[in-house]
């Protein structure tokens, strides 16, 4: 028997991977017991690198609670019931609830939206863009969605800003938003 397979015998017997002398500092070696061979062992990370590439740290959760699902589901149909309609009417409202609903659509995935804007959206409710784009801001921050439409967030602070300090008549702006 040769030194080599005298150095192998026991891990051999035991099929565990062994570093040889001659080996590099990459590669570990170890012995097949089905072909009585030494092989070299690679376990390259490839789930690592494909987290590297996608910029996460960690592997995402792939499931969520039910508890979790439906706090997110009921906190979207209480500000969808919130909507306030143009007038009192039964039908108003109702206007506006869809408008909400189909606005969040539009914000979270605008390939299924049947509208190409919150303008649009707006039209067909018979509301103002205004309302149902401050509704949609609102909502946003108070889930902390970070999703970007339109404008971006620090817009609305520095557009606040310059009004507050306008002071060149006293703008109606100012009071309202103040």
């Amino acid at each position: 028997m040769n030194p080599i397979d005298q150095k192998l015998q026991p891990a051999r017997q035991m099929g565990l991977v062994e570093r040889l002398p001659y080996s590099d500092h990459l590669h570990n070696v170890r012995w097949n017991n089905g072909t009585d061979q030494l092989e070299t062992v690679t376990e390259f990370a490839f789930d690592r690198v494909d987290l590297d590439l996608a910029g996460e740290d960690e592997t995402a959760e792939s499931s969520v609670s039910i508890s979790d699902a439906s706090s997110a589901i009921l906190r979207c149909l209480y500000w969808f019931r919130a909507a306030h309609g143009n007038d009192d009417t039964p039908q108003s409202r109702l206007l506006a609830v869809a408008a909400r609903a189909e606005a969040l659509l539009w914000l979270l995935n605008p390939s299924e939206s049947r509208f190409a804007n919150l303008t649009d959206i707006a039209q067909a409710a018979g509301i103002t863009k205004a309302s149902i784009s401050k509704a949609l801001l609102t909502f946003k921050d108070s889930i902390g969605l970070q999703l970007c439409s339109g404008k971006r967030d620090y817009a609305r602070d520095t557009y606040r800003s310059r009004a507050e300090s306008c002071g060149c008549c006293g703008c109606a702006f100012v009071a309202a938003n103040a």
